[in-house]
Parts: structure tokens; sequence; C-alpha cells
């Protein structure tokens, strides 16, 4: 928790007032908080946070990464190629990707090695 507040605190949010103006679950927003991902902020003992912070760590399905996915699996990507590009694990682009409804693309095939000369 950090320990220096924001300019003004009227913009300041306990959880379930965060959870209610985000939408996202209070036990979620405050896991986060106690784990350090999302920056939270003390006064006379209570725990607030803001909807810039939220906004900042919101989960990665909420950022719209599922229109670039629709792109890459157009484009005959396979789901690693889009992984590295979105910042996300395989694992992740795959399930957006079922969940979307795309078939798996198959991997593009590898490169021949190039060996390098023996020195003599």
């Amino acid at each position: 928790m950090d320990k220096k507040p924001p300019d003004q605190w009227r913009e300041l949010l306990t959880c379930a007032e965060a959870s209610q103006k985000s939408g996202l679950n209070a036990f979620t927003l405050w896991s986060r908080v106690r784990g350090g991902s999302i920056r939270s902020y003390r006064r006379n003992g209570k725990v607030y946070v803001t909807l810039e912070d939220i906004g900042d760590w919101m989960p990665l399905w909420y950022r719209g990464h599922e229109a670039a996915i629709r792109e890459a699996h157009a484009a005959g990507e396979p789901d690693a190629h889009t992984a590295r590009i979105l910042g996300l694990s395989r694992e992740r682009v795959r399930q957006l990707r079922t969940r979307l409804g795309l078939p798996v693309n198959p991997p593009k095939p590898r490169l021949p090695k190039a060996f390098a000369p023996r020195e003599v």
C-alpha cells in the first residue's frame, strides 16, 4: 500500500464502492489490493482505491484483446505468435480464441536450420 495519497481525497473509494462503480467483484479488488497489484491508500485505518488505479490494473479481457485476436486469427497467425504480440501467455490467447469460437490455426512451418561452416 502506498503511503502517498493522490491529490484529492474525494476520489478515493472503498473496495465496496469501487466494485459497484467498476463492475468488478469486491473480493477480487480486495485480494488484488492485498497482493499489491492494485495501488491503495490508507487513511484513518481504512483502505481506499481510485478508479484510475483499477483502470490501470483491469484484467486483460477488458482491454479489447479479443479484437486483436480475431485479426491475428484471420491473418493465419498461431496462438504463440499472437501471445508474443499482445504480451499474454499462449494459454490465455487460446482461452480467448476458444471463447470467440475460432478454430486453431496450424503453426507456421519452421525455417531450415542454418549451419555455420566449420573452421579448418
